[in-house]
C-alpha cells in the first residue's frame, strides 16, 4: 500500500513532467479542488484546467513537502516567462489516491497583463 508521501511524490513528478495520464490514476474520480481561480469537484475537471493552465509553465521546482500519512503539505515555485509565483498545496488522501486538493497562491501572473484603456 503507498503510504501519502508516496502517491503525493509520484503526482508532482508527473506534473513537472506534464504527464496528465499518470496525474489521473492518483486522483480519485471525485476529487475536490479549491484555489484562487477555480473550485472544481471531479478528477476530470481539474485535469482539464492542468491542460490549460499548464502550457504557460516553464518548469516547476518543488521547495519542501510536510506531513504523512493522509494529509500533505507541499511548497514549490512555478517558474513563468515574465517570473515565478509560490504554491503552497494541502492534499488529503483517501485509499491511496487524492480525495482533494487546496491551492493556496498569487492568480495575478496567470491572468495575463492588464487590460488598457
Amino acid at each position: 500500500m503507498n503510504n501519502g508521501r508516496d502517491v503525493v511524490d509520484r503526482y508532482f513528478g508527473a506534473l513537472t513532467t506534464r504527464d496528465l495520464t499518470t496525474v489521473r490514476t492518483l486522483l480519485h474520480d471525485d476529487l475536490t479542488f479549491t484555489g484562487p481561480m477555480a473550485t472544481l469537484a471531479s478528477a476530470d475537471d481539474y485535469l482539464r484546467g492542468l491542460e490549460h493552465i499548464t502550457a504557460g509553465i516553464l518548469r516547476m521546482e518543488r521547495r519542501g513537502v510536510v506531513g504523512d500519512g493522509n494529509d500533505i503539505v507541499q511548497i514549490y515555485d512555478v517558474v513563468l516567462n515574465d517570473g515565478t509565483v509560490p504554491v503552497a498545496e494541502w492534499l488529503r488522501l483517501r485509499d491511496g489516491r487524492i480525495a482533494s486538493i487546496e491551492m493556496m497562491l498569487d492568480p495575478r501572473p496567470f491572468a495575463g497583463p492588464p487590460a488598457t484603456r
